[in-house]
């Protein structure tokens, strides 16, 4: 590998390419594989795919792969031009190109791959291992739409008139197998008369070439594979099913004569081909034939097949039909549309028809009851098939019904070998003909012997394929279809048909059991004998038939054959060739497919009130339900199981009365889910109806009810044979234990919900929600501390405080975290801030005229700094006093200098004068008159001369008013006389009117003059200085006081006072000293502030003020030339303040190194977000142990809440019975109790009928079948909720019945499993196709209908192992699996030497290491614990590995091989897929079969084979080994396209070793930052202390963050090592704490928790804890096991604890007494079963229910109970008085003089024989052993379970042993026997009577 690699690219295409590939949806490029060979992840990767002009447009997709993973994209939709591929004429050739690309553009890999492109016309057909198409591809190349084709059809119908003299060519309507013959050889005769001419397989580069129909009729020649094609395309046309059969380079062609299929598209079994060849289901013609010269007819070309056929081992069969249901369609005729697309054949005609409508309801119901009925040849009511049947000798069918009615028991013995019979074994018409041997057969009837028409050879496989079938119909439908058939019908399909068919008239329900060799007994089913409904049916409707059946046949109790006969014989009268033949057949029949027919015939004419079933009937989407109105619904679900979240989610959607669909993938606990539904809803008051097709999973349903202790309140209808005489019993005991005054009542448990589990739920849910949620910041608390530690290492140089934490919101980190790099690019460009020259310069931007003008600046500044210096020593001199260079003294001196300065030339003696005010107030005087006087003065020369104003103003004034008061003569005379005085100063006419205003302001004026000198004498000698009379400047004046005022006041303010003013104010010398410091200091301020524009300098240091920023400006010269640089540095800065980086600037300019910062600064910050989270969400105390604490009291209260919701469930059930029947109540008791025991003559569904309100009330839940549901529940019977299992396995119309009645429905299912077969159906090797319209699965086509979907994603029930497979490969990655303690992986490839045998359908050496693996396992003490399943892909081959595994039991004299096969409750199974759905086994062994040399994997194949793969896994608990003789790499997906193929591959991979690949878009690799901080500082230390450990473990989202590895084991891990991390999507966070993480100690990790807030808090305090632990797991790990069962030493070296009080376990040995299930539960037997549980206890007791159960049963033959063994057993123990005590999963059965109470030994398990599992221990018996440990001083409760444990003798210590422990614990404080302290530490009381603390939890 090239080291410079980043990405490895592989992938797998097609070697060719066709129009016929991408025209059919089938990939090019099935696979590309993407490896990432670095140790970095690489995320967001570009792959792109190009392939010139052959795509459309280029693919393209991203994906992430982390180090060393793989990454696989499946099956690439590339883009084809589709005109491409049609035109090409000639071969071509290609290049494929993949480039996979960086998210920057730089190219990681680049592959290229060449393409071949073929011509339209002709393809080169694959031949062998050369290149070329996948042989499925063939079926493209069949064209039945071809013109060519429609000539040779128009001669078909020729001959067909010729022989037929009907000309139609209609396919299989006329429902003829001879027609169909007839219209296959019609079609060969036709192609016959062409002439065509035999061509050689023209080869090319790498295969035949071949060319379309038109071709080969254009050109009268073609080689044998084209015309095959030309042949199968005409039948095809015509409406049959052909096939293509391919033997070497011979090909040849099949037609079906039934409208059936293959199971699988491309097969290889020629042993079926010629089965049903020989049936007559089928017909060959060897085509070869139809250009030979000799002109073979077509019977020949039939016998030239059938040889080459019985030549033929390793044939491949192309099945047409199948292909087309896998949407393989046929090569369009290059036609092209309106548009210049080329159209495909369907869309040339259909292209203007709209789409089918969908169907009405009443449509659907007729599709569904023909195919509940199923009226056609292919049901074995109407046409008898061998393989389901067995013939029967019989000389009186009515005797031989009497007498299996009349209970007796036959043996079933093979035809005799001397007898000379006159037919074959299996000939319907004449097998009961017994002619001379009829007196043999009639007294060995007598004698109770029953003969079967074969001889032994064919007799007992026959048999035992029954026995199969018959547990198989049981199993999978819930039951028997068995049944003994008492007469024949033969029939025909159609007056011409020439095939007779044969169906069965009387069905008496029998039991067949296997006995010596080949004698089996046959004996009838306790059930009621039923004539074959099908065929009255089907004479009905096709026939218009009606049997007049009599009155007698209503009953149940007499013999219904003879009239039965005499009234169809009389029906068949008219018809020709049919007759009764009195023939017995025993065999399998799909009768109870009658009564899901009937209930749906019943409901005909109403709508069901189920919204499931509703919609399901008309494609409504409507499902809202009215089920809530059944009950009311508390906003509390009770919880009587341990639940999560998905879980939960169910339960209260079910609660809540609404239907969904529950999505229920392997191992996800859908069986405890439904429990607790139902059990919820019978809380409520409902009644439920629980349903499935599966036994198992009723079964399973059933024992979970039954452990909540609800098995009395349920009705089972499921066994695999249903009762009469059980289901009477079981109504019996549940109305006598109903009505029993000796139930004690259950109390109410109401009173303890909502109280403290809900609150510490609800604190634990916050607290721990706290940490994960996101804060403002946007990151997590988890997160955020976990960024702190990745930078815990680093500095405190940088703090945050809590406001600057709370100001970052989300993105801030980022901007602050790239603003931080800027500053550490910008200081190091200035090598660094601290003590720099340009210290102090904060401009931020850079210019050139900056540059310029500076040096000028510069130097002005230090000029003016320096006069500023010299002026600041004469100031100082001349004041006198110190001056120091200090900012507030240049700032002292500079203002009392400036108002020193202000006094020149201000007066003397306004400077010395003592008493200023007083002078400047007479200023003020005078300054007031002086305005005045020059206001008149203004006012009066605006009319008057300057004269006027010398004018006695006041004399004037006075004349003129007293010339008023005078006579009139005399006052015109006087005023014309002062008018014409006055006219001399006037500048114009005096106006006398305004004369007298005018005179007045003259003397105002002389008034205020008079007035201004007298405020100037004031002044003295210096008035002169200011006053210049009429010349002064008042304004002047004015300033000037003003100015002298405010100066003084300045100057007082400065000094403090007026000595200054007094001293200097009036000195020349000293007011131009100050005039020349103020001067200077403006001028060095000039300077400064010019510099400071430029530099916008930082203030100075206020010591040497002066010095220093002269100095400053000498250094900021030598700087000068990095100011480009500075400028940067402050403008980054300054942009940092405004994120709130003030603290990082702070520091940076305090010195900080560059390479401090980033981390100093994430260490500050995240602290301070981290205490900010833990405030915000009141963490601060939740750390050092309190978590731990509250959890485990959490644990406790929620383990004694289910306790007492389970008690509260039974107490509202009880509740609702009334102490006394009723009057309606007593009439329904009598009709249940006047039912006899035995049941006959009872019918159990006018029984139920008839209780329509004792049985909701005894039994509100019912458990049973859909088919037995639609048989003993009336249609009106309905319930409040309906619950249908497995539904993704049962279609539609099967379904229906049980939804209909539910008012509420819920469907659970795994869409992803194989669906059941149809049980029915499941010998048939052929299949039917289906039919337009025929139902989905109810599952599917309920949430194709909108139901609410609810799926369940935590995996806990399978190993993680199996479980990743199927999560990465099935389910999308969406399941939740439990990583195990370990690295060895569960899943085992065993490769085998073998080959599959096409002929048989097996693999016979693979089959036999199978058989040695359970041998090898068997002898393995301790691998035989585990119970084991075999399952096969072919029935052959289970079959096979079954065989050899009987012949190994009968050969084996290994004592208890047999019982270990059959062991309970497990059993060991052999299965295929379609019937592995609900099974579940330990360990799988899984048989491939297949050997992959030519592709073909039957199941496989099929459309969805890969769910048969996923099925099959996914029955598996705890491990799977798969026998393979196929190697993955054999399977070249470039050669199929089947994706179980793939799957297939891609699992053999897996179980080799090859890791799983990663999703594209993986989930869980890429965490966001900070995720990982604390695991990385964890890791370091583990590392630091020689720990070895992993990270990561774990397939899914749940994960083991770090996983320690066991020095004694590396595959092991001693401890895990959890963190505050993501949960999973969709679970609370109290989840992961409260059940993830109990659940992964359970499957055996050593969990150790490490919170992310005590590490913040003392990090060295957790990691003393942390080695402490895992030193402590490592001596523990050291410690030898021993077989003793004497404990461990404690830590103090305690002395070893003594077994007092302890006795060996011995288990009761039984005689073994073979009882019949029907025998245990009869009365007759009471006395021995009495006897056998009576020895049990009084060895064993205490004991366990279920394990006093299995001894008395294992000694009965009876390999595993039921609900009605469990309620016969109830019943027996009360007739014996035991004491019954329920505990914690399970009841402890006492004798009755024992006391509980003061019960003191405890018994310990050595021998193997005796042994017990932990689940049969009594909780009093584990306290004992307990109290033994503690006797010799405390022990920590972690440390006593063990000890305890192994005292016991239990030396594995799995969940269940510490379980039971932990229950022993429980009970024994319960008891006051022990006390548990805060830490955790067990101890006996002080003092042994102290009472017990109350608990108040």
């Amino acid at each position: 590998m090239d080291p410079q690699e980043k990405i490895r690219l592989r992938a797998v295409a097609a070697d060719a390419v066709h129009f016929a590939l991408p025209y059919n949806g089938l990939p090019v490029l099935r696979e590309i594989s993407i490896q990432n060979t670095g140790p970095s992840p690489l995320e967001g990767v570009c792959l792109r795919v190009e392939c010139g002009s052959a795509l459309t447009q280029t693919y393209q997709t991203t994906i992430d792969i982390l180090p060393g993973q793989r990454a696989v994209l499946r099956n690439i939709p590339l883009s084809f031009n589709m005109d491409f591929l049609a035109g090409i004429t000639e071969k071509q050739t290609g290049r494929l190109c993949i480039t996979a690309e960086s998210g920057t553009g730089e190219t990681l890999a680049e592959e290229a791959f060449p393409l071949c492109f073929l011509p339209y016309s002709r393809c080169l057909w694959e031949k062998k291992e050369d290149v070329g198409l996948p042989p499925e591809l063939l079926a493209a190349f069949v064209t039945p739409r071809s013109p060519a084709v429609e000539a040779v059809l128009v001669r078909a119908s020729v001959w067909m008139d010729t022989w037929t003299k009907n000309a139609s060519l209609n396919g299989y309507q006329g429902q003829s197998p001879v027609r169909a013959r007839q219209q296959a050889a019609a079609v060969y005769t036709a192609i016959q008369e062409m002439g065509l001419e035999l061509l050689p397989a023209r080869e090319g580069e790498s295969g035949t070439e071949l060319r379309l129909c038109g071709d080969i009729i254009g050109q009268r020649a073609g080689n044998v594979l084209e015309l095959t094609l030309l042949y199968v395309s005409c039948l095809e046309a015509l409406g049959l099913n052909p096939l293509i059969i391919f033997k070497g380079e011979h090909a040849f062609a099949g037609v079906w004569l039934e409208d059936s299929t293959f199971p699988e598209l491309l097969g290889n079994n020629c042993a079926l081909l010629s089965q049903c060849f020989s049936a007559g289901k089928l017909t060959l013609a060897d085509c070869a034939a139809l250009a030979s010269r000799k002109a073979i007819r077509f019977e020949g070309a039939e016998q030239i097949a059938a040889l080459e056929l019985s030549n033929t081992q390793n044939g491949r069969i192309l099945d047409l039909r199948r292909a087309r249901l896998n949407h393989i369609r046929p090569l369009p005729a290059p036609v092209r549309g309106a548009d210049g697309r080329l159209l495909a054949e369907d869309e040339k005609e259909a292209v203007s028809y709209p789409p089918p409508a969908p169907l009405t309801a009443a449509a659907k119901r007729l599709v569904w009851e023909r195919e509940l009925l199923e009226l056609g040849t292919g049901n074995p009511l109407l046409n008898l098939l061998s393989a389901q049947s067995l013939p029967i000798l019989a000389s009186s069918l009515e005797t031989l019904e009497g007498i299996l009615s009349a209970g007796a028991e036959l043996s079933l013995l093979s035809r005799p070998a001397e007898w000379r019979t006159p037919w074959t074994g299996y000939d319907l018409e004449t097998f009961h003909r017994l002619g001379v041997y009829e007196g043999f057969v009639t007294a060995e009837l007598s004698s109770l012997r029953l003969y079967s028409a074969l001889p032994e050879p064919e007799m007992a496989p026959a048999a035992r394929s029954l026995l199969e079938l018959s547990r198989l119909s049981a199993e999978e439908s819930g039951g028997d279809a068995l049944f003994l058939a008492l007469g024949l019908l033969r029939w025909y399909e159609s007056g011409v048909s020439e095939q007779p068919r044969y169906a069965p008239l009387l069905l008496l329900p029998v039991r067949l059991a296997a006995g010596n060799g080949s004698v089996f007994s046959l004996a009838m089913r306790d059930d009621q004998p039923q004539l074959n409904q099908a065929l009255l049916e089907m004479l009905r409707q096709d026939f218009g038939l009606t049997v007049s059946l009599p009155d007698s046949l209503a009953g149940s109790g007499g013999q219904i054959l003879s009239p039965f006969l005499s009234a169809l014989r009389q029906a068949i009268a008219g018809q020709s060739r049919w007759d009764l033949l009195e023939g017995a057949v025993l065999g399998i029949f799909p009768h109870s497919r009658f009564a899901l027919w009937n209930d749906l015939r019943q409901r005909r004419d109403s709508l069901p009130e189920s919204p499931a079933a509703a919609n399901l009937l008309t494609g409504g989407t409507n499902w809202t339900s009215s089920a809530t109105a059944a009950g009311s619904v508390s906003g509390v679900s009770l919880l009587p199981l341990e639940m999560d979240p998905f879980q939960l989610a169910a339960i209260r959607a079910a609660q809540e009365g609404k239907s969904f669909a529950l999505c229920t993938p392997p191992g996800t606990g859908r069986t405890g889910t439904v429990a607790a539904i139902a059990a919820n809803a019978l809380a409520q008051g409902k009644t439920v109806l629980l349903s499935a097709e599966k036994n198992c999973v009723l079964c399973d349903l059933e024992e979970a009810l039954e452990q909540l202790g609800l098995g009395p309140f349920c009705l089972s209808l499921h066994s695999q044979s249903p009762q009469r005489a059980g289901i009477i019993r079981q109504l019996k005991e549940a109305a006598r234990t109903a009505f029993s005054s000796s139930v004690s009542p259950v109390p109410a448990a109401e009173g303890f919900r909502g109280d403290q589990l809900r609150t510490l739920e609800e604190e634990l849910n916050g607290k721990l929600e706290g940490i994960r949620r996101i804060q403002p910041c946007g990151l997590t608390l988890y997160e955020i501390i976990g960024r702190y530690e990745q930078s815990a290492s680093a500095g405190d140089a940088i703090r945050f405080g809590r406001e600057e934490a709370a100001r970052i919101g989300e993105g801030t980190l980022e901007r602050q975290e790239q603003m931080v790099r800027r500053l550490v690019e910008a200081a190091s460009a200035v090598d660094h801030p601290y003590r720099h020259p340009l210290q102090g310069v904060n401009r931020s931007q850079y210019t050139q005229q900056l540059r310029d003008q500076l040096p000028e600046v510069m130097d002005e500044f230090r000029e003016a700094g320096r006069d500023a210096l010299d002026a600041r020593r004469r100031i100082a001199d001349l004041f006198g006093r110190s001056f120091r260079d200090l900012p507030e003294d240049w700032e002292w001196f500079a203002q009392a200098a400036g108002c020193l300065a202000r006094w020149e030339g201000i007066p003397e003696i306004w400077a010395k004068s003592s008493s200023l005010d007083n002078l400047l107030e007479a200023a003020d005087r005078l300054t007031a008159h002086g305005e005045r006087t020059l206001q008149i003065k203004e006012e009066l020369l605006e009319q008057w001369n300057p004269s006027f104003l010398a004018q006695d103003g006041f004399t004037l004034e006075a004349d003129w008013k007293e010339l008023s008061g005078k006579w009139t003569l005399s006052r015109h005379l006087g005023r014309k006389k002062m008018l014409k005085y006055l006219s001399v100063f006037c500048r114009e006419e005096p106006d006398p009117e305004e004369l007298e205003r005018h005179l007045a302001r003259l003397a105002d004026y002389q008034k205020e003059q008079l007035a201004a000198l007298a405020a100037l004498a004031g002044f003295g000698e210096h008035a002169d200085l200011l006053y210049q009379g009429e010349h002064t400047d008042w304004s002047a004046y004015i300033a000037q006081a003003e100015r002298t005022r405010k100066t003084a006041l300045d100057l007082e303010a400065v000094a403090g006072g007026r000595e200054l003013r007094l001293r200097f104010a009036s000195s020349p010398e000293a007011v131009e000293t100050a005039r020349d410091f103020s001067a200077a200091w403006q001028r060095f301020r000039q300077a400064a502030e010019k510099l400071d524009r430029l530099l916008e300098l930082s203030p100075p240091e206020p010591e040497d003020w002066m010095a220093r920023q002269l100095s400053h400006c000498d250094t900021l010269q030598e700087g000068i030339g990095q100011l480009r640089e500075w400028t940067l540095w402050k403008g980054v800065c300054r942009e940092a303040l405004h994120v709130g980086l003030g603290p990082v600037v702070k520091a940076y300019e305090g010195g900080i190194f560059h390479r401090e910062v980033l981390p100093c600064y994430r260490k500050g910050v995240y602290l301070a977000l981290a205490r900010l989270a833990m405030e915000a969400e009141g963490l601060e105390d939740f750390s050092s142990g309190r978590p731990e604490e509250k959890l485990a009291r959490l644990a406790r209260l929620r383990e004694r809440q289910r306790e007492l919701d389970r008690g509260e469930i039974l107490r509202r059930l009880r509740e609702r019975i009334p102490a006394r029947p009723g009057e309606i109540f007593q009439g329904e008791l009598e009709i249940l109790q006047a039912a006899p025991e035995d049941g006959r003559g009872v019918d159990i569904r006018q029984l139920l009928e008839g209780l329509p309100h004792l049985l909701p009330l005894l039994c509100p839940c019912v458990i049973t079948s859909p088919v037995l549901a639609a048989r003993y529940l009336g249609k009106e019977r309905s319930f409040d909720l309906t619950i249908l299992a497995d539904a993704s396995g049962i279609p539609s119309s099967r379904a229906f019945g049980v939804l209909a009645r539910g008012r509420q429905s819920i469907l659970t299912g795994d869409p992803g499993q194989t669906p059941s077969p149809d049980p029915f159906r499941s010998a048939l090797p052929w299949n039917v196709p289906p039919k337009e319209g025929n139902s989905e699965n109810a599952l599917s086509s309920c949430i194709a209908l909108g139901m609410p979907e609810l799926p369940l994603l935590r995996c806990s029930g399978i190993h993680e192992s199996l479980a990743a497979f199927l999560n990465r490969r099935f389910y999308h990655n969406s399941l939740y699996t439990l990583p195990p303690p370990g690295r060895r992986s569960r899943v085992h490839l065993v490769r085998t030497a073998g080959a599959f045998d096409p002929l048989r359908q097996w693999n016979q050496t693979e089959a036999q290491a199978v058989v040695d693996e359970l041998l090898r396992r068997f002898r393995d003490p301790e691998l035989r614990k585990q119970s084991i399943g075999v399952a096969a892909f072919t029935g052959s081959q289970r079959w096979l590995i079954e065989d050899l595994f009987a012949r190994a039991l009968l050969q084996s004299r290994e004592k208890g091989l047999a019982e270990w096969a059959s062991g309970d409750p497990e059993p060991l199974w052999f299965k295929t897929p379609e019937n592995l759905q609900g099974e579940k086994r330990d360990v799988i062994l899984l048989s491939v079969g297949f050997d992959g040399k030519d592709l073909c994997f039957g199941p496989l194949d099929r459309e969805d084979g890969w769910k048969q793969l996923n099925t099959a896994i996914s029955c598996g608990r705890e491990e799977m080994v798969v026998f393979s003789s196929a190697a993955p790499e054999q399977i070249d997906l470039s050669r199929t396209f089947s994706q179980g193929a793939e799957a297939l591959r891609d699992f053999l991979l897996y179980a080799q070793g090859q890791a799983l690949p990663q999703p594209p878009k993986s989930p869980w690799g890429f965490s966001r930052s900070g995720e990982n901080g604390l695991k990385d500082s964890i890791c370091k230390i583990l590392q630091k202390s020689g720990v070895s450990f992993r990270l990561g473990i774990g397939e899914s989202l749940c994960r083991v963050d770090i996983a320690v590895v066991d020095p004694q084991d590396s595959d092991r891990y001693l401890a895990g090592i959890l963190l505050d991390g993501p949960g999973c999507p969709g679970e609370p966070p109290l989840w992961r704490e409260a059940g993830v993480l109990p659940a992964l100690e359970r499957t055996g990790w050593n969990i150790i928790r490490m919170r992310s807030i005590d590490w913040l808090e003392d990090s060295r305090r957790e990691t003393d804890r942390l080695l402490a632990e895992l030193n402590r797991l490592k001596k523990q790990s050291r410690q030898p096991s021993t077989s003793a069962p004497a404990p461990e030493k404690s830590p103090s070296d305690k002395p070893p604890v003594k077994a007092e009080g302890a006795e060996p376990y011995r288990a009761a040995e039984l005689a073994e007494q073979p009882l019949t299930p029907e025998e245990y539960l009869s009365p007759g037997h009471t006395d021995i079963l009495l006897a056998k549980i009576q020895k049990v206890m009084e060895t064993e007791s205490p004991v366990s229910e279920g394990l006093l159960t299995k001894r008395v049963l294992q000694s009965c033959g009876i390999p595993k109970g039921n609900s009605r063994i469990r309620t016969r057993n109830a019943a027996l123990f009360r007739e014996l008085g035991l004491q019954i005590l329920p505990q914690e999963g399970g009841k402890i059965l006492w004798l009755p003089g024992q006391d509980p109470e003061k019960y003191q030994g405890f018994r310990i398990s050595r021998e193997e024989a005796h042994r017990r599992e932990a689940k049969d221990l009594p909780q009093q018996e584990a306290a004992n052993a307990v109290c033994a440990v503690l006797a010799s001083g405390p022990m920590d409760k972690a440390e006593l379970l063990p000890v305890a444990a192994r005292l016991m003798g239990y030396q594995r210590l799995g969940v269940q042993v510490l379980s039971a422990m932990e229950r022993g614990v429980a009970w024994a404080k319960m008891a006051g026997r022990i006390t548990i302290n805060k830490a955790d530490v067990v101890s006996l009381p002080v003092n042994p009577n102290e009472s017990k603390e109350p608990d108040t939890e």
